[in-house]
C-alpha cells in the first residue's frame, strides 16, 4: 500500500507545471494593456496620423524585443528549474527507500 502511495505522488509531482505559461500570459496582458493606454495617450498628444503611427511601430519594436528578452528569461529560469529538479530526485527516493524499510 505505501509502494503504491509513494508511486501515484511520484506520477503527481511529475504532472505538476511550473508557471511559466502562466507568467508568459501575464506577460502579454500586461504589454497590451500598455501598449493600448500608450497608444491612447499618443493619439490625444500627437493629433497628426503620420506621427501616431510612427510611434506606435515604435512601442511595437520595443513589445517585441521586450517579449525576446522575457521569452529568453524564462526559459533560463524553466531550465535550472528542471536541473535542480533532476538533481534533488535521487535524494529523496533515497529518502522513501529509508522510510519504507520501517
Amino acid at each position: 500500500m505505501l509502494r503504491h502511495e509513494c508511486r501515484s505522488r511520484l506520477g503527481r509531482a511529475h504532472t505538476q507545471t511550473n508557471g511559466t505559461a502562466f507568467m508568459a500570459f501575464m506577460a502579454l496582458m500586461v504589454f497590451t494593456a500598455f501598449t493600448t493606454f500608450t497608444a491612447f495617450i499618443a493619439f490625444m498628444a500627437f493629433r497628426d496620423f503620420m506621427v501616431f503611427m510612427a510611434f506606435m511601430a515604435f512601442m511595437a519594436f520595443l513589445t517585441l524585443i521586450a517579449f525576446t528578452a522575457f521569452a529568453a528569461f524564462m526559459a533560463f529560469i524553466a531550465n535550472a528549474a528542471a536541473l535542480t529538479e533532476r538533481v534533488r530526485k535521487p535524494q529523496q527516493n533515497g529518502l522513501r527507500k529509508k522510510t519504507r524499510q520501517k
